[in-house]
């Protein structure tokens, strides 16, 4: 019954019960029976009577590789199930070779093989997608995702179905019964399995909340009884309450009461910063010198040569805006990043209500300055290769060599057939007329890594000035020089922590 409403053959309950109700021997019999009767009863009678023969005399992975491809099996649960379900049959068919590196190839070994083993498929979440990933707090551990909604926060565990206990103090556990027959050590018992229940709750709590980069919903449903204390919901409400009153305002939405969260704590505030007056103890491990380490590679981070990090930039100049530099280039960046994934008519709406939610508290004129300068940028034509479908925003880079290691993020990279383009968003300063020398050192790190990658692929250096845009196209010679001169310049700087 299982196997015929799966995907493979696709019967639903009405057909399922016009071939059990009233049968006398066993369903594949009532199948076989109908077969003359149905053309598709036919077709599936037909199907597993050739992967019954076929399942006694072939490996399983020759088997189960004829059901995926020959019969369009994998074509069947990929239309049914989403592109998702191609990591699992995947990893069926690793399993498969697998188990006969190491056992006699019988269908029935291998089912055993793989009950015992109790196999979970984790996909690779980090792969960017434009799907919507429902997932429980513990599958999106170490994961991050733009948006993130907690779907169902008016709920709390029960402890329905755990009625076995560990006695507190003791090596011994317990069975619970009904709780008015219980005794003084099942009562304690039962109350330090509510205490451990709840604190895995909160943990998971912490756990949803710190998965969103951008915007966090929480939400969740009263179906006309009171919301139960403890809730995430309550948790989370309850602490924001707690807070400036004047930092959660109403929301307008159309669906529902919302409460939107602003806090008003300056941007470039100094994380970390002891409160006045308030003595630090520090743990004694942390005086204790450690070992010295044994063949370190030597840390080189691109990030070092910008000057836009350093208080006394040579190369900072005032501008007309408002906001923080900071702030304000990290704005600029986001907007750079998530633009040219959208078709072109859409992105001043999406971007003006990016900024709506993420940097609330800016003029509209501020908004409509950002939104302009990033879209100048995008649609300049020297640059539509950059944000082509072959481009990638925020690039993570490592090199690693036997004495040294480049690592780095690299703001948009473009791979063509012919080259590769590397470029680097300068915001808040005016484009000099040269390209400084500390930003194409920079560069020239991050353009040697990609070669790396790329061997053999015309390397094309741009440092970009959103405020124009104006772009500095770095030669090749002098960007071979910069990433030596650059190397030379940090082997001798001591490595920051």
């Amino acid at each position: 019954a299982c196997a015929l409403k799966s995907p493979l053959f696709g019967f639903d309950e009405s057909d399922l019960y016009l071939l059990a109700y009233g049968r006398a021997g066993t369903l594949a019999a009532s199948l076989s029976e109908r077969a003359d009767r149905d053309a598709r009863f036919a077709e599936a009678a037909q199907k597993l009577s050739r992967w019954r023969n076929e399942a006694s005399a072939l490996r399983p992975f020759d088997f189960y590789s004829r059901v995926l491809g020959r019969d369009k099996g994998r074509e069947q649960m990929l239309a049914r199930l989403g592109r998702e379900a191609a990591d699992a049959i995947d990893e069926f068919l690793t399993r498969a070779l697998s188990y006969e590196q190491t056992e006699a190839p019988t269908i029935v070994g291998f089912l055993n093989f793989l009950r015992r083993a109790g196999t979970e498929v984790k996909r690779d979440l980090e792969v960017e997608s434009d799907a919507v990933r429902v997932m429980t707090a513990h599958g999106a551990k170490g994961l991050e995702a733009p948006i993130v909604v907690l779907a169902d926060t008016t709920s709390i565990p029960d402890g329905r179905g755990t009625r076995l206990h560990d006695v507190p103090g003791t090596e011994a556990f317990i069975w619970a019964g009904r709780k008015p027959f219980d005794s003084a050590s099942e009562q304690a018992a039962r109350l330090a399995a509510d205490e451990l229940r709840e604190a895995e709750y909160r943990r998971l709590l912490y756990v949803a909340l710190t998965r969103a980069a951008d915007a966090l919903v929480v939400c969740g449903h009263e179906s006309g009884v009171a919301m139960k204390e403890g809730c995430w919901y309550r948790l989370v409400r309850d602490a924001l309450e707690a807070g400036d009153p004047s930092e959660l305002v109403a929301a307008d939405v159309p669906y529902a009461k919302a409460l939107r969260w602003r806090p008003k704590r300056a941007y470039a505030a100094q994380a970390g910063a002891a409160a006045p007056g308030k003595t630090i103890t520090l743990p004694l491990w942390l005086t204790l010198a450690t070992r010295p380490a044994t063949a370190k590679r030597l840390r080189i981070l691109p990030s070092q040569f910008d000057p836009d990090d350093e208080p006394h930039s040579p190369y900072a100049q005032p501008t007309s805006s408002a906001l923080d530099p900071r702030r304000r280039g990290d704005l600029l960046h986001r907007l750079l990043q998530r633009l040219p994934d959208l078709p072109a008519d859409k992105r001043r709406d999406a971007a003006a209500r990016f900024l709506a939610g993420a940097a609330g508290d800016i003029t509209e004129l501020e908004g409509a300055a950002l939104v302009a300068e990033a879209l100048r940028v995008i649609e300049h034509p020297e640059l539509a290769a950059l944000f082509g479908p072959q481009s990638r925003a925020e690039v993570d880079v490592l090199l690693r060599g036997h004495s040294h290691e480049i690592v780095g993020r690299i703001d948009r990279v473009a791979c063509t057939p012919d080259e590769v383009l590397v470029a680097d968003f300068k915001t808040g300063v005016p484009a000099p007329e040269t390209a400084p020398l500390n930003y194409v050192r920079q560069l020239a790190l991050y353009s040697d890594v990609l070669a790396r990658i790329y061997p053999g692929k015309a390397m094309q250096a741009l440092l970009v000035w959103t405020a124009g845009p104006a772009i500095h196209r770095i030669e090749p010679g002098r960007l071979k020089l910069a990433a030596e001169e650059a190397q030379q310049l940090l082997t001798l700087r001591p490595e920051s922590p």
